[in-house]
C-alpha cells in the first residue's frame, strides 16, 4: 500500500511514520514535500499491511 500523509511539518510526518511502523512493516519516508497553495508538507510512504508489527500485551 502507498500512503501519502499530510502533515503540519516534518517533524510531525516523521512522527507519523514512526507509528506506522509499530502496527506494519514500512519504508523509509519519502523527504517531505510542500504543494504550492496548501498549508504543510505531505510525505509518502509504502507499508506492507500483511505484516503485524511486535505482539502488545
Amino acid at each position: 500500500m502507498s500512503w501519502t500523509s499530510p502533515a503540519a511539518d516534518e517533524d510531525t510526518a516523521l512522527a507519523a511514520v514512526t507509528t506506522l511502523s509499530l502496527l506494519w512493516k514500512v519504508s523509509r519516508v519519502t523527504p517531505a514535500w510542500h504543494v504550492p497553495g496548501q498549508p504543510g508538507v505531505r510525505a509518502r510512504l509504502h507499508a506492507h499491511l500483511g505484516h503485524v508489527g511486535p505482539p502488545h500485551d
